[in-house]
């Protein structure tokens, strides 16, 4: 009973022990990420007005506009975001990329008779952060992670009373709180929560080789 005992604790774990290693073989070790995400609520989407009433009682709009009747401010349209990202993936728990994003929104003033559009405030962003990422977890199919980014961007805006768009570099960041990784194969998926450049929401799909 005993040497039966030993035999199969012994059958057992060289069982265990060739799967263990038929599994790491068949695990990829891969180092390099290209991903697209969407974002909503951009940092950039959070701006107080800092266009001048003078210039709303001038074109008609602000309570002027509820006088003479004449012209409306529609609701600020915030499409979503896009980006691409690389990431080398430089070891089981750190990994370092850069995310190029674009980001636009806007708002129309229109003519309340002919219902045509008389001018329109629009600013463009288009942000390139370098980031560092830590995976909390690492096992399996499913990775956690949170990760830090900065760098610059570059701004398009124009106001309802501008021409021409006015050209400025400012500094970007992103954080992200906490990010959810899915897939152990080349194809993954993720999704994201956090604060700056890229939204508040984040998701996407990525390909890991």
């Amino acid at each position: 009973m005993k040497r039966h005992c030993v035999f199969l604790l012994s059958l057992i774990c060289i069982v265990v022990t060739l799967s263990e290693a038929a599994q790491a073989q068949e695990k990829p070790n891969f180092r390099h990420q290209l991903s697209i995400g969407i974002g909503y609520w951009s940092l950039n989407d959070f701006k107080p007005n800092t266009y001048s009433s003078d210039y709303d009682l001038q074109w008609g709009y602000g309570s002027h506009a509820y006088h003479n009747a004449q012209y409306y401010k529609e609701a600020t349209y915030h499409p979503p975001l896009f980006d691409v990202n690389y990431r080398y993936l430089h070891s089981k728990h750190w990994a370092f990329g850069v995310t190029a994003g674009f980001h636009t929104y806007y708002q129309k003033g229109k003519e309340i008779a002919s219902g045509s559009t008389v001018h329109e405030e629009r600013e463009t962003n288009l942000s390139l952060v370098g980031s560092a990422r830590y995976y909390w977890r690492t096992k399996n199919w499913v990775r956690t992670y949170s990760e830090m980014g900065i760098g610059p961007s570059l701004r398009w805006k124009k106001s309802f009373y501008d021409e021409s768009y006015e050209k400025k570099f400012k500094p970007t960041v992103h954080l992200t709180i906490l990010g959810i990784e899915v897939g152990n194969s080349h194809v993954i998926g993720f999704g994201e929560f956090g604060l700056g450049a890229f939204g508040v929401f984040r998701g996407g799909i990525g390909y890991r080789f």
